[in-house]
Parts: structure tokens; C-alpha cells; sequence
């Protein structure tokens, strides 16, 4: 009989209802019509997670509400036309949206968005420039600043890529 590992099922159904989440949201961000069912593509570097998730397919597929959905390895070549998002180190979810959006729309939510983060970096920049900081600043503060920089960071690049991604579609 197999050996059931329940904290392996937890960490795998956790992991696939974090892209199902982030995939609803990409399409979501997209104001892609509801009645339109857009493909969807996860792809991975880790071995463990392609085969979990080429498994569920028609899960992802199903809570995504996807017309199609493709799980590929890292090494494998994104169809055209796909706008990137980002889930984790190892996660990356992609969306066809060729025909589906308004790109001139979208390029400017991204550049809003872009500018936010800038603004937001200015400010932490301003509040971790002032004299003494590292010594009138509680350490979990400063710690928490450090952390919101680096995901300003990530999302900044991020948005970066997608930018240029649909400025290419144009």
C-alpha cells in the first residue's frame, strides 16, 4: 500500500492554489471579459512540481478558467503573443493575450503602476536616509523597509519585462 505523505499533498495543493490564485488575478488585472476564456500557460524549473501540476491540468484549468492550459518546463519555449506574471522562485504563470486586450490600456495600467512603485521606493529611500537611521530606527522597522524595497524591486522588474513584452505585441 502507498505511503500517504500529508504534508507533501498540503504543500503541493498549497503551491497549485497559489497559481490558480495568481492566474485568476493576471486575468483578471487584464479586464479580460468573462465570457472569454484566455490560455494559460504554468511553467517550472522544479521536476517535483511539472509533474504535480501535468497531473492536475484540468484543475488549474477548471478554477483558472482557462480555455486552455498548458504546464511546460522552464526550458521550454512560451508560445507568442504571452504576458508573463510572476508566482515564485520556481513559478511562472503566462497569459495569451493576443486579441484579448487592449494593449494600449494595459501599457498605461503598467505604467501607473510603475510609477506608484517609484513613489513609494522615494519615500522609504527618504525615511532610511535620514542621519542616524540605523540607530533611531528599531531594527524590525528597518527590516521591514529593507523587505519593501526588495519586493518594489521584483514587482518594478517585473512590470519592467511586461512593458517591454507589450510594446513588442504592438
Amino acid at each position: 500500500m502507498k505511503e500517504l505523505d500529508f504534508a507533501k499533498n498540503d504543500s503541493e495543493m498549497t503551491q497549485l492554489m497559489n497559481t490558480v490564485k495568481a492566474l485568476r488575478s493576471q486575468v483578471a488585472s487584464y479586464k479580460i471579459q468573462g465570457n472569454v476564456k484566455p490560455t494559460v500557460i504554468v511553467q517550472t524549473n522544479n521536476a517535483q512540481t511539472l509533474a504535480v501540476f501535468k497531473q492536475e491540468v484540468a484543475v488549474i484549468n477548471s478554477l483558472a478558467k482557462a480555455g486552455e492550459t498548458m504546464v511546460i518546463a522552464h526550458t521550454d519555449a512560451v508560445p507568442a503573443g504571452c504576458l508573463k506574471g510572476f508566482v515564485s522562485e520556481e513559478i511562472s504563470i503566462f497569459v495569451k493575450v493576443v486579441g484579448l486586450i487592449d494593449l494600449k490600456s494595459e501599457t498605461d495600467r503598467i505604467g501607473k503602476r510603475m510609477k506608484q512603485l517609484e513613489d513609494f521606493k522615494a519615500g522609504i529611500t527618504k525615511k532610511m536616509s535620514i542621519p542616524d537611521y540605523e540607530k533611531k530606527v528599531p531594527e524590525n522597522v528597518r527590516k521591514d523597509n529593507n523587505d519593501k524595497m526588495q519586493t518594489y524591486d521584483n514587482e518594478l522588474a517585473e512590470l519592467t519585462k511586461q512593458m517591454n513584452e507589450l510594446k513588442q505585441l504592438q
